[in-house]
């Protein structure tokens, strides 16, 4: 759900490898990962707008989040 309050999940369904950067607001980068398998929880502390970038094989998808 958006917004949230910190905790959601990116899920591939396709079952390939993807990585992800996620961004705070002023543009820094927070965390970046390279999933392990096709799904990943995330916990985001602090309350505001981040972009999440999850990158495969396949192509870039970034979607805003916004955290309550």
């Amino acid at each position: 759900p958006n917004p949230n309050q910190g905790q959601f999940v990116l899920q591939n369904k396709t079952n390939e490898s993807f990585s992800y950067k996620i961004y705070n607001a002023l543009g820094q980068l927070i965390i970046e990962q390279k999933a392990t398998g096709n799904y990943e929880e995330i916990m985001l502390a602090e309350a505001g707008l981040y972009v999440v970038m999850v990158e495969t094989e396949n192509g870039v998808w970034v979607e805003k989040v916004v955290v309550e």
